[in-house]
């Protein structure tokens, strides 16, 4: 199922970063040499061709403080009791005069307090509790668990907009808050990051639910070539130009969520592992639905 690897290849690149990947909306990394495009929702604009970190704005300034609207964001997408989110991520090329999907998977995410959530992207679910993770990959049909010992280094989410708030805050990104009709719009760019362009949010001005995500993106070679790993390493690639120098690749991940719940969970009731996991005197084992998954235990911490 090659293309469910290629979008967890890139959220995984993204996750391990520490950028926020799956909240909803799109930056949308535009090449300096095409026109803008009418229906383009955003233009994080190339820095090195245009000499210009400037970004397209979407929408007219509020003049709001960006980081108080980031703020409210976070209040609205955590919930004491529990939140549960649905919807679909794409991955979408943006090298041609006119922008491709190259890959589109539903996701599911459920969280409970820090410590607690589940979420399933393409054939990938993860489990994440106070003292360990659960991974299940549903096409090599493995579920390995391993404990997390050292509290402080848990297992950041792949949602966590606490963490993303923090992180741009201390990268001094730039940001600013438009309005659109009955939507603001957060933009977030210049963050210091080579590999990750900027950040759009779109979102409700009445009860701060994020519908969109648009995360601009620039890599040194194709997401879809196979030999993508050693051309990185490289700097070789299909990519470059007559000059000699790398002309780089730009994607971006649109994030739309489609549902979102609120839940009247307690800590003692979400307990999303027993679908893969069962314990009987003190010994973990994969549950009847799983059993023919490979099973590797890396101690679950409990």
């Amino acid at each position: 199922m090659q293309t469910g690897k290629k979008i967890l290849k890139i959220v995984g690149w993204i996750t391990g970063m520490g950028a926020l990947v799956l909240i909803g909306t799109v930056a949308v990394t535009q090449n300096a040499k095409k026109a803008p495009q009418k229906n383009t929702p955003v233009a994080i604009v190339d820095s090195v061709q245009q000499n210009d970190d400037s970004v397209e704005i979407v929408g007219i300034p509020t003049g709001e403080d960006p980081w108080k609207e980031v703020k409210k964001l976070v209040t609205a997408y955590y919930q004491e009791t529990g939140m549960e989110y649905k919807g679909m991520i794409k991955v979408i090329d943006d090298n041609a005069d006119t922008s491709k999907v190259v890959e589109e998977q539903p996701f599911q995410y459920t969280i409970l307090n820090n410590d607690n959530y589940y979420y399933r992207l393409a054939h990938i679910e993860m489990v994440n509790k106070k003292n360990y993770l659960l991974a299940v990959d549903n096409e090599n049909k493995t579920v390995s668990i391993s404990a997390k010992a050292v509290k402080r280094h848990k297992n950041a989410g792949p949602f966590d907009l606490r963490d993303f708030k923090k992180l741009m805050e201390k990268s001094k990104a730039h940001a600013i808050v438009t309005r659109n009709g009955n939507e603001k719009i957060l933009t977030i760019d210049n963050i210091g990051d080579a590999d990750i362009q900027g950040y759009r949010i779109y979102y409700s001005p009445d009860n701060y639910r994020i519908h969109k995500m648009l995360i601009g993106m620039v890599r040194l070679s194709p997401i879809d070539d196979e030999n993508d790993d050693q051309s990185a390493a490289t700097g070789t690639t299909k990519h470059d130009d007559d000059a000699g120098g790398v002309t780089p690749y730009y994607y971006y991940l649109e994030v739309s969520f489609n549902e979102v719940q609120s839940l009247s969970l307690k800590e003692k009731d979400f307990n999303p592992e027993k679908k893969f996991i069962q314990v009987e005197n003190g010994r973990v084992s994969l549950t009847p639905g799983f059993k023919d998954y490979e099973f590797l235990n890396g101690g679950s911490g409990e």
